[in-house]
């Protein structure tokens, strides 16, 4: 099953739906099915649907088999999160109310053929375990949950077409935000300029909105309408045949009809150019396994020991879990690695020694210059 779903996709997304199906009603398995299916999704199933950018699809896993495989942390972690959502009620919905009258008050805005929905959203509860866990802390150490989520929409039948594009509106939203409230530093992502390679696009930043009253921290995250529906949905929108939809706007007198926007060649290639990774690599180390075989492997291995980074190009390298940017470099050529002299990661700036993750797109830096030194260090070191 597994070697067939590498090759389609769609198969992949029928496979999504099905385990989605199959997790919602796993009550009524017993108990040491319940966990051992719970952790074969946390393995593979909700890995594929992030990689597909399908992420309304990942959480829903995630959370269903967090609660299936560790039930106690996930009973303690709700409490901690409902508890939480009661204390910090007023400041998010004080702060979105701000935000809001901030965005009806700006001219440019005002101008503009969009509309700005603002919506509260709370972490999901998986996201927070896992970066519990990355911290070793405790679950009452839980404290920065709230999101603030902006999403520009085109206004149906308006006096003119936008003069600027709705990339550009995203970017005028974020210095409005940033205007208002105390930017955390170093918190800030672009993944419009540089989207995910599953085609996740979206300004995040965190703020501290009441910085002399209390140490509350909100995120905010600015995107279009059609990147909210990709990021939620992923590749299943192109093959929903709907495509997004825009609103129409009027020009000249002249009524623009709404428009259906799908995935074209380059974002499914991007998105989907990992499978080719699986088989490639399934070809090379695997040979004649069985498929259980397989999957074990691919559990093991490609998903537990190894990790798939991309270049600025969409190209695919292959390096152990826990190697850093350094190794990445030497990688790609000796020659990159004997001349680096910064790296980016997703568009900000690392260290070499940053330990890399799946699916994080890897720039490095170099410098001619450097070559000579880096072999008069080596003579030093007597190699």
């Amino acid at each position: 099953m597994f070697l067939a779903m590498t090759e389609e996709v769609r198969v992949i997304i029928v496979k999504l739906a099905d385990r989605l199906h199959n997790m919602r009603t796993l009550s009524h398995m017993p108990s040491h099915k319940q966990r051992s299916i719970a952790s074969e999704t946390l393995k593979i199933f909700a890995p594929l649907a992030k990689l597909l950018g399908m992420y309304q699809i990942k959480s829903e896993l995630e959370t269903l088999s967090f609660m299936y495989t560790n039930p106690d942390k996930f009973a303690d972690l709700k409490r901690r999160v409902e508890q939480l959502n009661k204390e910090q009620e007023k400041e998010l919905s004080e702060a979105k109310r701000i935000l809001v009258q901030k965005i009806e008050e700006d001219q440019f805005l005002d101008f503009m053929s969009m509309d700005v929905e603002v919506l509260s959203v709370c972490k999901e509860l998986y996201s927070i375990y896992k970066m519990l866990l990355g911290r070793e802390g405790s679950i009452n150490e839980v404290n920065e949950i709230a999101q603030l989520r902006v999403i520009l929409k085109p206004k149906q039948r308006d006096r003119v077409a936008p003069l600027c594009s709705s990339h550009q509106i995203c970017y005028h939203i974020l210095g409005l935000v940033h205007g208002i409230w105390t930017p955390i530093p170093r918190e800030m992502k672009d993944y419009i300029a540089t989207p995910k390679p599953n085609g996740y696009q979206s300004l995040q930043t965190k703020v501290i909105p009441f910085l002399n009253e209390s140490t509350f921290r909100v995120e905010v995250q600015i995107r279009t309408e059609e990147m909210d529906c990709i990021a939620q949905k992923g590749i299943a929108v192109h093959y929903s045949g709907k495509g997004i939809t825009s609103g129409s706007v009027q020009t000249n007198g002249r009524i623009l009809r709404a428009k259906s926007t799908c995935l074209n060649s380059a974002d499914i290639a991007r998105r989907v150019s990992w499978l080719n990774a699986i088989r490639e690599w399934q070809e090379e180390f695997v040979g004649n396994m069985s498929s259980r075989e397989f999957v074990d492997t691919v559990t093991g291995d490609l998903l537990g020991s190894r990790v798939f980074v991309f270049t600025p190009k969409g190209e695919i390298k292959n390096l152990p879990k826990g190697a850093t940017v350094i190794d990445y470099a030497y990688q790609v050529h000796t020659e990159i690695g004997n001349k680096m002299i910064a790296a980016k990661v997703n568009g900000n700036p690392v260290s070499p020694m940053h330990t890399l993750a799946n699916a994080e797109v890897v720039e490095i830096i170099t410098y001619d210059g450097c070559l000579q030194k880096l072999h008069r260090c080596w003579q030093k070191l007597g190699c």
